[in-house]
């Protein structure tokens, strides 16, 4: 199982909106998707239509994994099949590949639960480790932060991409960001790659968005992916609806360009479309 995070420091950059539209790709041209959802907010989870409020969720998970608990390790009875809400629901549309470890406010305690527990920043990895048989591709989302849930996904993933705006405040952040994931590559994670850096909510008509995306470029350089995913309505609206922007609106310029990004995604973490019927790469 390919493991890839979707991480920034800097809240309203689409990083939620992004991890779906990812996993519907996938998801439409036949991989076995395992969403993650590590955020105390639950956008992702609310965003596929399941209701968060009365449910086992990924701080569930991590308690098992912690060495207070004593017993056998099941992950899988925290996942949940976003198959199944189709059949119950009539009103959910949604791709059919896609299951999800879910979150709910719950999820907060963790930092305060788990802030001396030993080996702590393994619990996800560990976790994801012993689900990763039923899945071809993992994607997690993380909350706007550096706290242990977004270090202790770092460690667990094979790459990490980093969304921005176009904005001093998302550049300074970013910064942060990449600064954090090269200290876990060298002391936890060697394996862990930077699969790009990659531009969202772009509107190329504001003078100050063309000076910082040079700055970007500077910073950057090698790191920015080709494919910039401008400002769009359509995506948001998608979202609202628990779809994908590929159900929504397939024709729109925003699918084009999340389905461009995800191609690029594919190249970089060495996998092949699989040709699924109906369906166009």
């Amino acid at each position: 199982m390919i493991k890839i995070g979707i991480f920034n420091n800097k809240g309203g950059v689409g990083k939620t909106t992004s991890v779906i539209n990812l996993a519907g790709y996938f998801s439409d041209l036949g991989f076995k998707v395992l969403l993650g959802d590590f955020d105390p907010q639950g956008n992702l989870t609310l965003g596929l239509g399941v209701d968060n409020r009365k449910i086992k969720t990924a701080y569930d998970i991590l308690q098992e994994y912690s060495t207070m608990f004593i017993g056998e390790t099941d992950p899988t009875k925290y996942v949940i099949k976003v198959p199944d809400l189709l059949d119950e629901n009539k009103d959910i549309v949604n791709v059919r590949n896609i299951d999800i470890i879910p979150s709910n406010l719950t999820l907060e305690r963790a930092n305060l639960t788990f802030s001396s527990e030993f080996g702590k920043d393994q619990m996800i990895a560990n976790a994801l480790k012993d689900l990763s048989k039923n899945y071809e591709i993992c994607i997690i989302d993380v909350p706007p932060s550096l706290s242990f849930l977004t270090t202790g996904s770092l460690i667990a993933v094979d790459y990490a991409f980093i969304p921005v705006k176009t904005g001093y405040f998302e550049l300074v952040g970013s910064q942060v960001l990449i600064d954090t994931i090269n200290m876990i590559k060298r002391q936890l994670n060697p394996n862990l790659k930077v699969g790009g850096v990659f531009i969202t909510q772009l509107d190329s008509r504001n003078n100050l968005t063309k000076q910082m995306l040079e700055e970007l470029y500077n910073t950057f350089g090698d790191l920015i992916m080709e494919s910039k995913i401008k400002s769009s309505i359509a995506v948001a609206e998608a979202l609202s609806l628990g779809q994908t922007i590929f159900e929504y609106k397939p024709n729109s310029n925003a699918a084009k360009e999340y389905k461009d990004w995800a191609k690029e995604v594919a190249k970089v973490i060495g996998i092949k479309a699989k040709k699924k019927k109906g369906v166009k790469n």
